[in-house]
């Protein structure tokens, strides 16, 4: 943290909390949870239009109070990128060096590419943020995003200080935070999953046989079957309901509302939300997930999406299929102070297209990454091996999620992603035979051997290789790990795939 005296104090960050000021990158963390990168640009480039033309800023549904969340996002974000500056500056952050090969992985691997960032200053972001601050000073950026709130919202633009320059140095100026607050995003987020090392039931450190591995390529795959979450029969889980709907006003007080998804045949302990938050809220999304998911735990298997008000607006105002869906769920809490939003009455209608080119994009990688690591087994390279099946397993997973419910996820956590694939089918985190091992650790039992037996150590492996194999000394694999997760890898794309030819013929019909 920056430890030297603000002066002037116009520098001072005026609108973050005092843990904010603290940890700064929980700033940044929030500013994508309300939004992805793309939704970011088109806010701005929208917001733009209504500065340099007489027409004034109205949302449909929330009016001009939009704009004003807005605003006050990016001096946030501002105020929080200078501070992260500061600190790199004054030698409190340290930035490991970033290889070609690692850039290469993390365009291929991140959903948006920082394209306004030149390559060194992708290797290192905090240079990006550095120079926008050796232009335009924080307190200038404060005072010219204010004329471009008051020029939004007036009738004509009459501030002669708001030149078309100065339109365009902010534009651009902000374009380039956002690539480089993503890429320092993006790569905080890695070193949030923990590594674990692996352990026989002996408790020696060790794997699958050769033997085991063997018989594992021979297994074989389940008929697969696709499902619809049922979420008319809310009478039978009304009680359940209204359990989970307590605990999440206690641990989340600013939760705005909550829809029922829904929950799968035959699981009665199993339900999928999707939770409103209000922009208030600080916390990350994937940390309300976690506190919503773990406080529910002694009621139900609870799975729920976190998405905050402001941006649920905007996904809807852009016509999101996945969120038009969501809304025209069951709603299951409202608060008084958020304004329902309007249903797309055809959105009720289960989405049935087959969208070919987002899923060769993402199953087209995993496969490349599968082949990937197949020849670095064979070069005895088993740490890239376990990554490149890191890889391939994610892609696969976000691959059918996307394409069956047109939700993205954005999460690197492959106990999450698995969690997903049960909102339309049981065979793949079955294929795994991950499932029961999920939610008997987050109830806390003890999974015994011949429950899950060395599957859920080699998932365990599996699952913290994204970071453990880049950042952790300690991170070991050996050949038969290896060996038993390229067969139960391959398993899994193979189901995946299976999964998608269901779905895209279901489409036909």
């Amino acid at each position: 943290m920056y430890t030297a005296n603000y002066a002037p104090w116009e520098h001072y960050p005026k609108l973050l909390r005092f843990h904010e000021i603290q940890n700064p990158m929980q700033v940044i963390t929030a500013f994508f949870d309300a939004d992805n990168p793309l939704g970011h640009v088109e806010t701005l480039r929208n917001w733009r239009y209504y500065v340099t033309n007489d027409s004034v800023y109205q949302n449909e549904r929330q009016g001009p109070s939009t704009l004003v969340h807005d605003h006050e996002l990016n001096v946030r974000l501002l105020e929080a990128a200078l501070l992260l500056s500061l600190a790199y500056r004054n030698g409190d952050i340290k930035v490991n060096a970033v290889t070609d090969e690692q850039i290469s992985m993390e365009k291929a691997q991140w959903e948006y590419d920082a394209g306004h960032l030149s390559v060194e200053e992708v290797r290192n972001p905090y240079l990006a943020i550095w120079g926008l601050f050796e232009t335009i000073p924080l307190q200038q950026y404060r005072d010219l995003l204010y004329e471009w709130l008051t020029a939004a919202l007036c009738t004509h633009t009459g501030d002669e200080d708001l030149t078309a320059a100065k339109i365009i140095t902010v534009y651009d100026n902000l374009l380039k935070l956002y690539d480089a607050a993503w890429v320092l995003y993006k790569r905080n987020e890695d070193n949030h999953y923990q590594n674990t090392k692996l352990i026989n039931a002996d408790g020696r450190k060790g794997n699958k046989s050769v033997h085991e591995v063997e018989n594992l390529k021979g297994k074989p795959l389940k008929d697969v079957m696709i499902y619809t979450l049922d979420n008319f029969n809310i009478q039978d889980r009304r009680n359940v309901l209204t359990q989970v709907i307590e605990k999440i006003r206690y641990k989340v007080p600013l939760a705005e509302a909550v829809f029922y998804l829904g929950a799968p045949p035959d699981k009665e302990r199993t339900v999928f939300l999707l939770t409103v938050v209000s922009p208030e809220e600080n916390r990350t999304a994937s940390e309300l997930a976690d506190v919503i998911e773990n406080s529910c735990q002694p009621v139900a298997n609870v799975t729920t999406l976190i998405i905050q008000q402001p941006s649920l607006e905007r996904r809807l105002a852009r016509h999101d299929l996945f969120y038009e869906q969501a809304v025209a769920c069951t709603i299951v809490y409202l608060s008084g102070k958020m304004i329902l939003p309007a249903v797309n009455s055809s959105a009720i209608i289960r989405n049935l297209n087959c969208d070919k080119v987002s899923w060769q994009r993402w199953y087209g990688q995993a496969e490349e990454f599968l082949k990937g690591a197949e020849y670095h087994l064979k070069e005895g390279a088993y740490k890239a091996a376990l990554f490149s099946l890191h890889q391939a397993a994610e892609a696969a997973l976000i691959a059918i999620v996307e394409e069956v419910t047109g939700y993205r996820p954005s999460s690197h956590n492959l106990s999450r992603l698995f969690k997903l694939t049960e909102m339309f089918t049981g065979c793949i985190s079955r294929e795994m035979e991950i499932g029961s091992y999920i939610a008997c650790k987050q109830q806390g039992n003890i999974v015994t051997e011949q429950h899950s037996g060395n599957d859920r150590e080699l998932f365990e492996l599996l699952k913290n290789a994204y970071v453990g194999v880049r950042y952790k000394e300690c991170f070991d694999a050996d050949e038969a790990a290896v060996k038993a997760l390229v067969a139960l890898t391959t398993n899994v794309l193979k189901v995946i795939l299976k999964v998608y030819q269901v779905h895209c013929a279901l489409c036909c019909i």
